[in-house]
């Protein structure tokens, strides 16, 4: 058996159960299309990949409490990048990107870099394929 060992003060259980439930959401054709359109490398992104970055990204983002729209929906932000979920339908079902909000956003490092390595998202620079 493989045991990884996760530091708890980085990422919590809750967030790795979250993990799970929002690994069971499908990303929308078009939601996936204005992510891999809007991001920095995004074409070379595919579904799998872009997929797990969205889920990494809602673990570091910002809630929007003032969804006035519709009860299902939940709004998060990853600094200019909107991310919406429909809990009904179990979709990612929108991305905005380059927006200009009023959500203060710090990054945590820390927790990226755990979280890229439970989920193994590889960043660009650790892409030596790429040339980029």
């Amino acid at each position: 058996m493989n045991l990884i060992m996760i530091n708890t003060r980085v990422v919590t259980v809750e967030e790795l159960d979250a993990i799970q439930y929002l690994n069971e959401f499908k990303l929308t054709e078009k939601a996936y299309m204005d992510y891999i359109s809007t991001i920095k490398y995004g074409s070379n992104i595919d579904y799998d990949l872009a997929k797990k970055k969205i889920i990494r990204n809602i673990l570091l983002s910002r809630e929007a409490h003032e969804n006035k729209v519709d009860k299902e929906k939940r709004l998060f932000y990853y600094g200019n990048l909107q991310i919406m979920l429909n809990e009904k339908e179990k979709t990612i079902c929108f991305i905005k990107n380059n927006l200009n909000t009023d959500y203060k956003f710090e990054l945590d490092r820390e927790k990226r870099k755990t979280l890229n390595y439970i989920m193994n998202i590889k960043e660009w620079k650790q892409h030596e394929q790429y040339n980029i």
